[in-house]
């Protein structure tokens, strides 16, 4: 379905496909790296040790307890990764947090967002303005991308459940 590979192998006669796909079957499908010096990473270790600069906002957990403070626990990692890209290119509103992520390679920043995206959200209470109950069926074509009940399926689109109104 990936578009340029349907391209290319528009290209290329059966003959050339099956000598393709003999080629890649014919390689060790991992190099070895025994007996090599090879430092393991773990992305949720690596990523837990960055959230420590987030706790102040975000809480240990990414579950934001202060009112315009979105919450991170559970977010889409993806979502989350294209979101700090916003704010380090402008398109979002320059936020307090700018500085520090100006600091993250980007693989710090995907190992916080799997870090984030592991965490257990919690449930907010309701606002006390606005009506959950009435706002329900206002959500419908929103949960085609959101997903059911605000809770994203999709690795590039948000979580809405549990966010805070602000």
């Amino acid at each position: 379905t990936h578009a340029a590979l349907r391209d290319m192998a528009g290209h290329m006669s059966e003959d050339d496909l099956r000598n393709v796909a003999a080629y890649y079957a014919s390689l060790p499908p991992v190099a070895s790296t025994q007996g090599k010096n090879v430092q393991l990473v773990f992305p949720y270790e690596a990523g837990q040790k960055l959230a420590a600069a987030c706790v102040k906002c975000h809480s240990e957990d990414g579950n934001s307890k202060i009112a315009g403070i979105p919450s991170l626990a559970g977010q889409q990692p993806l979502y989350f990764v294209a979101a700090v890209q916003e704010y380090l290119h402008g398109a979002r509103k320059i936020a307090p947090m700018h500085s520090m992520l100006n600091r993250l390679s980007k693989l710090d920043r995907e190992n916080l967002a799997l870090y984030f995206a592991s965490q257990t959200p919690a449930q907010r209470a309701a606002p006390p303005n606005g009506d959950p109950a009435a706002g329900e069926p206002l959500t419908a074509a929103c949960g085609g991308c959101h997903g059911p009940h605000g809770v994203s399926i999709a690795a590039a689109t948000p979580t809405l459940a549990g966010q805070d109104t602000q």
